[in-house]
C-alpha cells in the first residue's frame, strides 16, 4: 500500500497488484483530493471504474469531457487516455477500481460485453456499489484471515450489481441506469444554466447531440423526462432551496431562475411541489 498526502491529495491510498493470485485485479484506491487536484493523462490494461461519493469531478477521456456527479461511476476502457480535464475542480472524495474483466471469468467478461456493446461512460446513482469498493479496500489494506476468498466475493458482488444497473429495463419499467457522454455534456449544462430557460437546439448544439430530434429522443430515452421538464423541475428545485432563506422574496427568486413572472413561477412550483411558493416558504 502506498499512502499519498500532498497538496492535492488531502488522504488517500493506491494499490498496485494487491492481491498476489489474483492479477485481473489490477488495482485500487481511494482519496479525498482537493480543489487543486490534477491527473495527468494516463491509461491502464483493464477497465477503471471510478466511484464518487463526495463533490463533484470532470474527466477527460481521449477528446470528451465527462462530468461525474455524487453517486456516479465513471468507466474507462483498456488503453483509453484519461486525465481530470481543465475544468474548476471542488474537493472530492473517490474510489477507484482496477480490472481485467476478461480474467474474472463468466460474469466479468459478460459484464465486459454490456459495456463495450453499449459504450457506457458514467453509470450513474450507483450508491450501493460504494459499499462494496470500501469493503474491498479494507480487506485489502490488512492482513486478515480468508482474505483473498472474501476479495473475490467483494467482486463477484461488484460485477452483480454493475451488471444489474446495465441491464435495459424491461416494458413499463422507468428507463434507467447508463447515460451516454452526449446525455451527461447536456446535463452537466443545464446545471451550469439553472438560473435561465434554455432552447432545446441550444442544449443539443452544446451537448454535440446531432438533430434536435435525434437528442430530444435519446434524452427522453436516458433520463425518463425531456429536456424542457427536466430543466424546468431543476430550476423549481434550486428555487425551493432559495426560498428557504431568511432573506429570499418569491418575485426576486422567480427572476433569478428565469421565470418570466412571479406568477408563471408560482403557477409551476404550485402544479410540482402541491404548495405556492410563499406557503412553502411559510413552511406550511
Amino acid at each position: 500500500m502506498r499512502a499519498e498526502r500532498t497538496h492535492q491529495i488531502l488522504s488517500g491510498f493506491f494499490l498496485e497488484n494487491p492481491l498476489p493470485g489474483l492479477t485481473a485485479l489490477t488495482h485500487c484506491g481511494e482519496a479525498l483530493v482537493s480543489p487543486r487536484h490534477r491527473l495527468k493523462p494516463h491509461a491502464h490494461r483493464g477497465f477503471e471504474f471510478v466511484y464518487l461519493s463526495r463533490g463533484r469531478a470532470y474527466w477527460r477521456i481521449r477528446d470528451e469531457v465527462v462530468p461525474q456527479r455524487l453517486g456516479d461511476l465513471l468507466v474507462t476502457f483498456p488503453r483509453e487516455i484519461h486525465d481530470t480535464g481543465r475544468e474548476p475542480g471542488v474537493e472530492c472524495y473517490v474510489n477507484w477500481l482496477g480490472l481485467d474483466l476478461e480474467g474474472l471469468g463468466r460474469d466479468g467478461r459478460r459484464v465486459a460485453a454490456l459495456l463495450r456493446a453499449r459504450r457506457v461512460r458514467v453509470v450513474p446513482d450507483c450508491h450501493e456499489i460504494e459499499a462494496v469498493l470500501r469493503g474491498l479496500h479494507a480487506q485489502l489494506a490488512t492482513a486478515r484471515p480468508r482474505r483473498g476468498a472474501v476479495v473475490r466475493q467483494y467482486l463477484r458482488t461488484f460485477l452483480a450489481l454493475l451488471e444489474q444497473r446495465l441491464s435495459r429495463p424491461g416494458r413499463g419499467e422507468v428507463p434507467g441506469g447508463v447515460r451516454s457522454a452526449t446525455t451527461e455534456r447536456a446535463l452537466g449544462f443545464l446545471r451550469d444554466n439553472v438560473d435561465r430557460r434554455t432552447a432545446v437546439r441550444e442544449l443539443a448544439a452544446a451537448a454535440r447531440g446531432g438533430s434536435v430530434a435525434r437528442f430530444s429522443a435519446r434524452f427522453r430515452r436516458e433520463v425518463g423526462l425531456t429536456p424542457a421538464a427536466y430543466h424546468l423541475r431543476q430550476r423549481l428545485d434550486a428555487a425551493r432551496q432559495a426560498l428557504r432563506q431568511p432573506e429570499s422574496r418569491v418575485t426576486h427568486v422567480a427572476l433569478r431562475y428565469g421565470f418570466s413572472s412571479s406568477q408563471h413561477f408560482s403557477t409551476a412550483f404550485r402544479r410540482v411541489f402541491g404548495v405556492t411558493p410563499r406557503a412553502w416558504r411559510a413552511g406550511k
